[in-house]
């Protein structure tokens, strides 16, 4: 019994003490993280070391889930360029949603409830559980307004291999990192026709997604119903 408290307890332990330091250590995070100016002049100050600095603000924001992604990789466009800042924000991204993943799968159901929600969990679980499960992660992961960070812990407690998980989510995240580096390229270059028109189309389509959530989820019920 005393084994499994410590394995229970350890991994949880320590990534909650760790978010504890960052907030005690940075207590600006969230102004930061809300504001690409903040982030572009931060990564700046390092210099030679802004490309790695960056990574690991990507890496920190995916860990730390209640943190806006969309943001840091606006930065990254604005200072990276479109090319750059896409390779470095999927390597960021890549980075966190491993270290989310094999986090909850060493700690175990208990830590992602308390993260998500129980209710939320066993959602996620019927949906991932069914025959058609790859299909529910890869949309879950491509339609904006769903927390894909969040997902990532989910996706540890599950069955589905990490090799499946990996490929599936970062496919279906391609397009949402294309858009938001390439409206910081375009911010960068003065060009507000295009920065106008990717704004608006991912404002639309985070608030479709946001909007129609729970249609989503049971639309995904229906097809795993019928499934079985």
């Amino acid at each position: 019994m005393r084994d499994f408290r410590w394995k229970d307890l350890l991994f949880p332990g320590f990534f909650l003490v760790s978010l504890a330091l960052v907030f005690f250590l940075v207590p600006s995070l969230w102004e930061m993280f809300t504001d690409p100016e903040r982030i572009v002049r931060l990564v700046r100050s390092w210099g030679l070391y802004g490309a790695l600095g960056f990574l690991g603000l990507q890496v920190l924001q995916v860990v730390i889930f209640v943190l806006p992604g969309e943001v840091v990789q606006v930065a990254a466009g604005f200072l990276f360029g479109k090319w750059e800042g896409f390779l470095l924000s999927v390597v960021g991204i890549g980075l966190g949603s491993c270290f989310n993943f094999f986090l909850a799968r060493l700690s175990g159901r208990g830590f992602v409830s308390s993260l998500v929600g129980e209710g939320e969990l066993r959602r996620f679980d019927r949906f991932l559980s069914s025959s058609r499960g790859e299909g529910a992660l890869f949309l879950l992961f491509l339609i904006p307004g769903i927390p894909k960070d969040v997902l990532c812990y989910v996706a540890g407690v599950g069955n589905l291999p990490f090799s499946l998980f990996f490929l599936l989510s970062m496919t279906a995240r391609l397009p949402g990192i294309v858009g938001s580096v390439w409206l910081g390229h375009a911010l960068f270059e003065q060009e507000w026709l295009v920065a106008g028109v990717i704004g608006a189309a991912a404002f639309v389509l985070f608030l479709l997604g946001v909007l129609f959530r729970d249609q989503l989820h049971s639309f995904l019920d229906r097809v795993r119903k019928r499934r079985r």
